[in-house]
C-alpha cells in the first residue's frame, strides 16, 4: 500500500497514519455556602482552567473560579445552579 498524496488525492488503497492526543475529561463539582439571601460557591472541579456558572434565575454566566450570588427572591424559591468546568481543549 503506498502513502496518500495529500488530502485531495487519495486514491485507495492508500494508507495513513495519525497521532491523536486524548485529553482527560474535566469533572465539574461545587459545594455552596448560603448566608440569607447572599450565596457563595466553591469550586471544587478537577483537570479544569475555564469555568461557567449558571445560577439558574436568568442572569449573566459568570467565569470566575468560585462564585458569590444574590438571589433578591430567595424565599420558597427553587434554582438549579450549574457550573460547567472545561480545558482550553474543549
Amino acid at each position: 500500500m503506498e502513502a496518500c498524496k495529500g488530502p485531495f488525492n487519495w486514491q485507495p488503497p492508500c494508507s495513513a497514519t495519525v497521532n491523536v492526543t486524548v485529553w482527560p475529561k474535566p469533572f465539574a463539582n461545587f459545594w455552596i455556602e448560603a448566608n440569607n439571601l447572599m450565596h457563595s460557591f466553591y469550586n471544587q472541579s478537577e483537570g479544569a482552567v475555564l469555568y461557567s456558572w449558571d445560577f439558574g434565575d436568568g442572569s449573566p454566566f459568570e467565569s470566575t473560579f468560585n462564585a458569590h450570588h444574590y438571589y433578591p427572591d430567595m424565599q420558597g424559591a427553587t434554582y438549579l445552579v450549574s457550573l460547567i468546568a472545561s480545558t482550553h481543549y474543549g
